[in-house]
């Protein structure tokens, strides 16, 4: 065994601060937790990505090992016979079957829906009522749309960036970023978007605006079909 398995305590609690270590300044200290958040998530989706290309490797080609085993586990989940039940008891079958409300629109639509309900409950569904915004578009103008539209903000995450002159925003006064095959041949290497924005003085959102103009994705490990049925993703 040459492989020292990885002990992520002591990377965090140990490694990183003294790699890394934490600024005392507060908006410092935001963007460096902004930095290794988005860092970290990077890796885990390439990791866990390469983590299920090993395991089809592994498995496709027959790979014994002395040293180390996979365990393949199952998990077994029961559905009622639905047709069995219908035969063999059509009394209870009729008792309690159902349709899901989802299934039920397909076959009856929104509108018949919406009626029944309103015969059954009368004015108890009015707070549930939902009209959506595509269908009031073919009904209405667009300048008196939003005289019926309600906006509500909902808090996201916040960002911060340092406010500093040879931090531009505007990818095209980079020439790396104008290049187009110079960014993708960049991003096939296995440069993350955090590291062409450093290399380039930038920000990733400056990176992330030059990739959008020149129709560039991060590239990413292609999981087969075949290998995520087998692997139960």
């Amino acid at each position: 065994m040459t492989y020292t398995p990885f002990d992520p305590k002591t990377f965090l609690n140990i490694t990183l601060p003294r790699i890394h270590p934490r600024p005392k300044d507060l908006y410092e200290a935001a963007l460096h937790s902004c930095d290794l958040a988005y860092v970290f998530e990077e890796c885990r989706l390439t990791y866990l990505e390469q983590y299920h290309a090993d395991l089809w490797t592994i498995r496709s080609e027959n790979c014994q090992s002395r040293e180390y085993r996979i365990h393949w586990p199952t998990r077994t989940t029961y559905t009622v016979n639905v047709e069995k039940l219908r035969q063999d008891q059509p009394h209870l079958h009729q008792t309690l079957v159902y349709l899901k409300a989802a299934d039920a629109e397909k076959f009856l639509g929104r509108s018949y829906l919406y009626n029944a309900a309103r015969e059954h409950a009368g004015d108890r569904i009015t707070p549930y009522e939902k009209i959506t915004i595509h269908d009031l578009k073919k009904h209405l103008a667009p300048t008196e749309l939003p005289h019926y539209l309600t906006a509500k903000n909902t808090p996201s995450t916040p960002s911060s960036s340092p406010q500093r002159r040879h931090y531009n925003m505007v990818w095209h006064d980079h020439p790396p970023l104008r290049d187009r095959d110079q960014l993708k041949k960049q991003l096939l290497t296995g440069k993350t978007i955090e590291q062409i924005a450093r290399e380039n003085n930038c920000t990733r959102e400056t990176v992330k605006a030059a990739m959008h103009h020149h129709q560039i994705r991060r590239p990413i490990i292609r999981v087969p079909q075949e290998m995520k049925q087998k692997l139960r993703l």
